[in-house]
């Protein structure tokens, strides 16, 4: 925004109150679980536009926050008027303004008219992670969770991230799946625990490999929007791994690709069998809650929610 403030803060109290209108959607996972897979596959819909990755929960709010805290003091120790000084629910809901900015931009580029569109969302993996903040911002918020196979996450991380990485390879898995990979996914099923099966549904990668039609299908009914065979068709071209890796097949190898094979239980051939075990001794838990107990999860179940796993 440029020129007269007076005509832009219109323009922006106007772009707050159409973004309202809207049902948010966080798309999240562990990186390299499928998030942009699933993104690609939702846009694809008539009726949501999916931009990212705006990781605004996961590290804009934290840096106003801290620009915050420091006036705060900077202010009370120069005797400033207590006035100034935002209050938390005051400073929530400037947060809530910028954010709900961001929407409005994601809606005015998605090349989709505007009253057709009944979702927005944001991919940002982390975003997991900051659950109870976006919730506390959007009460009716939702979140579709993905999850994957840490092996398999893992080893895509390992040739995505890990390929300038000078540490040994052990040492980059172990971080990943016993770090980064339980951290999102315990966050997930405490999400699921804290607001219900109707504010998050978790999505297994390998479901969604699958049978995608009928993981799509949940998830659109989840979203309360069309959920006909045409618009998962429509999803699913948005989605192919053909469109997405350039025109291979899945299982055809790009190593410099983000979309490298595109196939479940590759880690296998990068992965020696003890240190997978040994990688994976924390998350043991975590894991057989999903189905990855075993060596190989074959058996799907994606209709089976955590919490539902969990009271059998």
């Amino acid at each position: 925004m440029n020129g007269n403030c007076d005509k832009n803060l219109n323009l922006w109290m106007q772009a707050i109150q159409l973004v309202g209108k809207y049902q948010k959607l966080f798309i999240t996972g562990c990186p390299k679980s499928g998030t942009t897979w699933m993104a690609r596959l939702l846009n694809g819909h008539p009726e949501i536009v999916v931009h990212g990755e705006g990781r605004f929960a996961w590290r804009m709010y934290g840096f106003l926050e801290g620009g915050m805290f420091n006036f705060r003091q900077d202010h009370e120790e120069h005797h400033g008027c207590p006035l100034v000084v935002p209050t938390t629910h005051e400073f929530a809901l400037l947060i809530r303004a910028m954010t709900d900015y961001i929407f409005f931009r994601y809606l005015t580029t998605g090349g989709k008219p505007t009253e057709t569109v009944r979702v927005l969302a944001d991919k940002t993996p982390q975003h997991i992670v900051c659950a109870k903040e976006l919730r506390m911002l959007y009460p009716t918020c939702r979140f579709i969770n993905i999850v994957r196979d840490p092996r398999d996450a893992a080893t895509s991380a390992l040739f995505h991230l890990g390929k300038n990485s000078s540490r040994p390879k052990a040492e980059f898995l172990h971080e990943f799946i016993d770090e980064t990979w339980r951290l999102h996914v315990d966050a997930a099923i405490k999400a699921e625990n804290d607001f219900g099966p109707e504010a998050i549904l978790n999505i297994r990668y390998e479901d969604l490999h699958r049978d995608e039609a009928s993981v799509l299908q949940k998830c659109l009914t989840f979203l309360g929007v069309d959920a006909s065979d045409a618009s998962i068709r429509a999803c699913s071209q948005a989605g192919s791994f053909e469109l997405l890796s350039g025109g291979r097949k899945r299982g055809q190898v790009d190593p410099d690709s983000f979309f490298r094979k595109g196939i479940v239980g590759d880690w296998k051939n990068h992965i020696e069998p003890e240190l997978a075990q040994r990688c994976c001794g924390r998350v043991g838990d975590s894991m057989a809650r999903f189905g990855y107990a075993n060596a190989t999860p074959e058996k799907s179940i994606f209709l089976l929610r955590p919490r539902m796993a969990n009271a059998a």
